[in-house]
């Protein structure tokens, strides 16, 4: 069973950050999320 995630944007105010954005994620694979600060893992999750 796969996760798939398509077209996904995430933008703040005005300023769009990423967009059209596609993740396939297989199930028992463990993924990292990459970034220098804590909160930058938590834009990640708040995008989805």
């Amino acid at each position: 069973m796969n996760l798939i995630i398509e077209h996904l944007s995430k933008r703040f105010e005005r300023k769009g950050v990423w967009w059209d954005i596609d993740f396939t994620f297989s199930e028992g694979t463990i993924y990292g999320l990459p970034g220098h600060a804590r909160n930058s893992s938590g834009l990640y999750v708040s995008g989805l």
